[in-house]
C-alpha cells in the first residue's frame, strides 16, 4: 500500500472535524459525522476526494477509549 499522501495534500483540500468521543460512537456505529449549520459555506466546498482528519476532545478521552474498547470485543 501507498502511503506517500505528499501529491493528494498538495492537490486536495484538508478538513479537520473535532468533536467529543459521543461524536465518535455515533460516527462508527452510523458512518456519518453531523456538521454545523454555522459552518455551511465551509462544508458546502467539500468535494470527492478530498483529506479529512477527526479529532476527538481530550476531555473524556479515557472513557471514550474504554467504550470503543468494548465495542470492539
Amino acid at each position: 500500500m501507498n502511503t506517500d499522501f505528499s501529491s493528494a495534500i498538495n492537490t486536495k483540500q484538508f478538513f479537520r472535524f473535532t468533536g467529543p468521543p459521543e461524536h465518535w460512537l455515533t460516527a462508527f456505529k452510523y458512518w456519518t459525522w453531523g456538521l454545523e449549520e454555522k459552518h455551511r459555506e465551509s462544508w458546502k466546498k467539500i468535494q470527492t476526494g478530498d483529506i479529512f482528519s477527526f479529532i476527538v476532545r481530550e476531555h473524556k478521552l479515557r472513557l471514550f477509549l474504554l467504550l470503543l474498547l468494548a465495542l470492539l470485543v
